[in-house]
């Protein structure tokens, strides 16, 4: 991998992060229905862009599949999780 590629892929990674950071302080802050149900959108959004991602990327297949893994299983939880409350 390139350093051009490596420096783009720890760019968009950091983003992602701190996209995941937002969304858990705003789900966590506001306790209301409608923003954790829109967390659980965009956490299965992401998982189907990564799903799409590792389809298209072979350098990047196995992290775009795990990624999609982690945001899947996020997305299960948080619905579980409303569903208890």
């Amino acid at each position: 991998m390139t350093a051009d590629r490596s420096s783009r892929a720890r760019a968009i990674g950091r983003i992602l992060g701190a996209g995941h950071v937002l969304q858990a302080l705003t789900v966590g802050r506001t306790r209301s229905e409608a923003w954790e149900n829109a967390s659980v959108g965009v956490d299965v959004l992401h998982a189907l862009s990564m799903l799409l991602f590792a389809g298209y990327s072979e350098n990047y297949r196995r992290l775009a599949a795990l990624d999609a893994l982690v945001a899947g299983a996020w997305a299960t939880s948080a619905w579980l999780a409303a569903r208890r409350s």
